[in-house]
């Protein structure tokens, strides 16, 4: 008899831990607003971590302070370490910032459209070699509406 009530206590305690894993899951998935999400329609490859990335669509969650996920339209995803900086005040559009050298683009910034912050992405080694190796470096901005149905491209 005693052992039975062992086991109902742990199926018990199971079920607690398992109903304390579910809010907290649920939670976090409603602390993430629409403002963390943004979907970009990016017209040339690029670099983003270790990763080359095709030209094309693609949909960008800020994961907390210190990651982005990009995921494109088959639904391959990328995590990259970013960090938090400070920006102007919201502004209704959302931008990427490219980095260039020669004909290498890495995604460099993430800026959620409405928000006064933004992510830098953690330059990759090959960013870094090509930065220290002396390579002109020049900047590409993409823009999106807060509807984030179409992008406007331009350079700098």
């Amino acid at each position: 008899m005693k052992l039975q009530l062992t086991v109902q206590v742990k199926r018990k305690l199971w079920m607690f831990f398992g109903c304390l894993l579910l809010l907290w899951v649920g939670s976090a998935a409603i602390g993430q607003t629409s403002r963390d999400l943004t979907v970009a329609r990016i017209p040339f490859a690029f670099s983003v971590g270790n990763q080359d990335l095709p030209a094309g669509s693609y949909t960008i969650i800020r994961m907390g302070d210190s990651n982005l996920r990009l995921t494109d339209a088959q639904h391959k995803c990328v995590i990259v370490a970013a960090h938090r900086m400070l920006g102007n005040p919201p502004e209704s559009r959302g931008r990427l910032v490219f980095h260039r050298y020669r004909n290498v683009t890495f995604l460099a910034e993430v800026w959620f459209a409405g928000e006064g912050t933004g992510n830098a992405v953690l330059p990759s080694r090959r960013e870094e070699a090509l930065d220290r190796g002396g390579s002109q470096r020049g900047f590409t901005l993409l823009e999106f509406p807060v509807r984030q149905s179409q992008n406007r491209a331009g350079s700098e």
